[in-house]
């Protein structure tokens, strides 16, 4: 085909196809003459099939030395001086993709040879050396995160579409859902943050001089009761699902190592498919006595238990249950999928109840088994066990708990021997007591339940940002008056309009944060905006139009600009959360502080000036100088900072409210709709409008055209799903 190709030729090949068919097409390439381009993936080890080592690694899979065949040795030597050869770490992106786009513009065969260790092996090498370090002392010193401040946080999911990563996962906040990071899985690599569509993402670096105290309350694990061991007449069959990284595999090695101890016939089936991308993964193991005949696949309806580390791969496992003889174990707590992060779809609200449905929902077990483990162990890598300890005192798996206890002992390392022993006991202790699912029933400190979902009402959110404005002035005689005016103002229109009390918290909150934007002033118009709306809302609608205009005049008046930014990142309440989220105790001599990884935006006379902010700047002192700067927002506004998002406040506040008070009295339906138009049509509570500068500005233009189109009487639009 070559003399037929005119266009540029490239290829992708790893470490052991190079050694398995890649010498040949490189060789084939040369005597040809051929112009392309070889990317070789050097992480000196078989990583698609289990991480076994390639003839460049030294070892064979004995362990036993070998002589190491170096790839680029062989490349050159292959090439005699006469081919493009280039052997680099991929780490720095940018000069990885220059160094790419000028190699595939020369003519003839050319190889790079990317060399960095596989991800996969690397962080587990480090979570080793951790685990001895803990083991040893009981802390590590310094550490690094990658954390995302969820009060700058659009939810426009640039970055779960720019990456795909499974470390990203979404959180439900006063203010919507927000793109938070699951420390369970994320390695902190800061691959999320190289697309810089945002300031939310932020280095945390947490050091200690003592051992953490624990984020759960002291629960006896001693003198558990005895668990009821299940006879079964033939055979047993258990299936167990979840998703790359969960420990489906752990469990399934367990269970058919138990299996033979108890002297049964076992069979056992694992499929991987995309698992280290978040993909399904399952199991199945099958025991059986007296001769009965057994496959390696439980069939269909058949799985005496079914064990669902994720809940929604256990919904799509229902086909091997049944409600006559299926008992299933699940962890409740939610991991959504990467569709779901990038904003495709969204959980199913049903998941659990069809689940329940299908099984034999008088012995359905379920719980936020995931949470628990990361209070307990603080992450949610040993969801598996603590499951497993649970299915045995329920009595759904029929071996004796020495058996079960000794291929635990086996499967697992040494070194993480005593904490899979303490999850399978804890697991034993939730089912047989079952009040301990609830997090509020183990957290040691109540402050932990916000990291769960629980949330603040009106009365306690009031006095906790009365507080706040008490002491955020520089000039501190300001900050009591200011904070009582908060007050007056906030418990005013409360009192005028007699709003359910999420409504009310919503108004609290959002009046506070335009304080902090601005200043009583500023607050007040959004208060007086908020008021006009609700004169001509109405009951029998439960007051959308008030509450859309609550959430929505807030979102476009509260703009993100360096000014407010700095604000949001050194918020008392994000600081506070940011404490127990990684569980510091300044009494106890932790510390936490960051590295924001920003890029601050200037336009003056309609020149942008964007620059990445230093890393020896990038630190809250300079955030805490940026957000008391308030008097310098004026003078950058009239040379054209933010002229779009202030023209977009400008636009909502006045067409589109105005539209609303015009139109309510005669067509609610159509005044509610145009309300909402920078809303999600099918989830008015979420934004359509967000994101930052490029990402933004098209879905502004959007709203504004859509708007035009739903107030022009001859525009037909299709019905938009209202907020109930």
């Amino acid at each position: 085909m070559d003399p037929f190709v005119t266009n540029k030729q490239y290829a992708l090949m790893g470490d052991s196809t190079f050694f398995w068919r890649g010498i040949t097409a490189i060789s084939n390439s040369i005597k040809e003459g051929q112009d392309i381009l070889y990317i070789i993936l050097e992480n000196k080890n078989t990583a698609m099939t289990g991480h076994q080592p390639t003839p460049e690694s030294g070892h064979n899979v004995m362990g036993d030395q070998t002589i190491a065949q170096d790839i680029e040795k062989i490349v050159r030597a292959m090439g005699k001086g006469e081919i493009y050869v280039k052997k680099m770490p991929p780490s720095n992106r940018e000069k990885y993709m220059d160094i790419l786009d000028k190699a595939l513009e020369r003519k003839g065969v050319k190889v790079i040879i990317a060399d960095k260790e596989c991800g996969i092996t690397f962080h587990k090498r480090k979570r080793t050396e951790r685990n001895k370090i803990i083991e040893k002392q009981g802390f590590v010193e310094r550490e690094e995160f990658v954390n995302i401040s969820q009060e700058v946080c659009e939810n426009c999911r640039e970055c779960t579409k720019g990456t795909g990563c499974p470390g990203l996962t979404i959180i439900n906040t006063d203010y919507g859902e927000k793109i938070g990071i699951d420390q369970s899985v994320c390695v902190s690599d800061t691959y999320c943050t190289k697309i810089m569509a945002c300031p939310s993402f932020e280095k945390v670096i947490i050091t200690r001089n003592r051992a953490p105290r624990p984020r759960a309350r002291k629960i006896s694990l001693e003198n558990l009761p005895v668990a009821r061991k299940r006879e079964f007449p033939d055979n047993w069959n258990i299936f167990i699902t979840g998703i790359g990284g969960m420990g489906v595999g752990v469990l399934s090695s367990v269970l058919a190592r138990a299996g033979t101890r108890e002297g049964f016939q076992v069979r056992f089936n694992d499929k991987k498919g995309l698992a280290i991308r978040n993909g399904a993964v399952s199991a199945h193991v099958l025991y059986s006595k007296n001769g009965a005949k057994i496959s390696t696949i439980v069939p269909n309806g058949k799985a005496d238990l079914l064990i669902g580390l994720d809940m929604l791969e256990a919904e799509r496992s229902l086909v091997y249950a049944s409600k006559a003889r299926t008992t299933a174990v699940v962890n409740s707590t939610q991991v959504p999928t990467i569709p779901m992060l990038a904003g495709m779809m969204n959980y199913p609200a049903d998941t659990e109840d069809n689940i329940r449905k299908h099984t034999n929902s008088d012995e359905y077990f379920a719980g936020l088994l995931g949470d628990i483990s990361e209070l307990y162990f603080g992450n949610r890598l040993y969801t598996n066990i603590v499951m497993l300890g649970s299915a045995f005192q329920l009595g759904l798996i029929p071996v004796s708990e020495q058996n079960l206890v000794d291929s635990l002992m086996e499967t697992v390392s040494p070194g993480q021997r005593p904490r899979n022993m303490e999850a399978f006991r804890l697991g034993r202790k939730l089912a047989a007591e079952p009040e301990l699912l609830y997090v509020k029933n183990t957290v040691s400190d109540d402050r932990i339940l916000v990291l769960n979902g629980s949330t603040q009402d009106y009365k306690s959110t009031l006095e906790q940002k009365t507080g706040t404005l008490q002491h955020s002035y520089w000039m501190w005689w300001e900050g009591k008056p200011v904070a009582l005016l908060y007050r007056k103002m906030v418990e005013d229109a409360v009192a005028k309009m007699g709003l359910d009390d999420e409504a009310n918290k919503n108004l609290a909150r959002r009046v506070y944060d335009l304080i902090m934007w601005g200043n009583p002033d500023y607050a007040r118009k959004y208060v007086e905006r908020v008021l006009e709306v609700y004169a001509l809302d109405r009951p029998e609608k439960a007051f959308a139009a008030t509450k859309s205009v609550i959430r929505n005049l807030h979102k476009v008046m509260a703009i993100k600009d360096e000014i407010y930014t700095p604000h949001l990142l050194t918020d008392e309440e994000k600081l506070e959360r940011d404490k127990v989220r990684y569980n510091i105790d300044e009494d106890n001599g932790d510390r936490i502080s960051y590295e924001h990884i920003n890029r601050p935006e200037f336009e003056i006379f309609g020149k942008q000036w964007r620059f990445d902010l230093p890393l020896w700047l990038a630190h809250n002192w300079l955030m805490r100088l940026f957000k008391h700067q308030k008097w310098v927002r004026p003078i950058l506004e009239r040379w054209g900072w933010h002229k779009t998002e202030l023209g977009f406040r400008d636009w909502y506040s006045d067409d589109v409210i105005g539209f609303f008070l015009k139109t309510a009295r005669d067509n609610f339906d159509l005044a509610l709709r145009g309300l909402q138009i920078i809303n999600d049509p099918y989830r008015p509570d979420e934004f359509a409008v967000t994101g930052f500068r490029e990402v933004v500005w098209p879905k502004m233009e959007k709203a504004k055209q859509q708007f035009e189109e739903l107030r022009s009487p001859e525009t037909q639009l299709p019905m938009i799903p209202l907020a109930a």
